[in-house]
């Protein structure tokens, strides 16, 4: 099960600023069919109409007004939420965004309740051995060389396309998203982030990073 989400802003930008859900879409990939689902989530709009949260919302092509009149409440989604999942592990594209904003009530969120982020694995992909990840509680959750590690969904689709697999968005897109793409940004990373993943354990491009990683001096830490 694959989670990505929309929000206000970023985490740890502005002190004493925490960014809030405004969208969210769930995935799942049975390996050839991607099922997936997203919406807005309602939010107090003395919480989205503020200075800090501009930018944000227009890159993510929302408006105030939108989120705050949503149909679902953050409390109605965050209840949905649970138990869609039950016991299942949401993985996001990039997790420790996702882990840091969802942490709080009502999401609240614990990090031994998700999957590992996919970004990693699109990193060790692209750059082969020469990318080590560092393992948390089992967890893959931090790239011991940062820089390249932060790989972009829309490079590591990329990527995916040059190899032959589809890594097309909701409906289709073979262009990265833009605000006037006509779907939720989050609906659209979902999407492409379930098809990804599955690209890149066929292709054998992690296996393949790992056991360079492993006979080089990057090894796994």
């Amino acid at each position: 099960m694959f989670l990505a989400i929309d929000t206000n802003g970023l985490p740890n930008t502005v002190q004493g600023f925490d960014p809030v859900v405004c969208a969210l879409a769930l995935a799942s990939f049975d390996g050839v069919r991607v099922e997936a689902a997203g919406g807005l989530v309602r939010q107090p709009r003395y919480m989205i109409d503020h200075p800090y949260t501009y930018g944000a919302l227009l890159a993510n092509g929302l408006t105030a007004d939108a989120i705050s009149s949503a149909e679902l409440t953050v409390d109605e989604a965050a209840a949905r939420l649970r138990a869609h999942l039950g016991q299942r592990r949401p993985r996001g594209y990039h997790g420790l965004f996702v882990e840091r904003v969802m942490a709080h009530a009502p999401w609240s969120f614990r990090s031994y309740e998700w999957g590992d982020p996919v970004m990693p694995e699109a990193a060790m992909a692209i750059h082969g051995g020469k990318v080590a990840v560092k393992l948390v509680e089992g967890r893959t959750v931090k790239a011991v060389k940062p820089k390249r590690a932060l790989v972009s969904l829309d490079d590591a689709c990329a990527w995916a396309t040059e190899r032959g697999f589809d890594v097309t968005g909701p409906n289709g897109e073979t262009k990265p998203w833009t605000p006037s793409s006509g779907v939720l940004h989050c609906l659209d990373r979902v999407v492409r982030t379930a098809k990804l993943a599955g690209a890149l354990t066929r292709s054998g491009a992690v296996e393949t990073a790992r056991k360079a990683a492993e006979e080089s001096s990057w090894l796994m830490v």
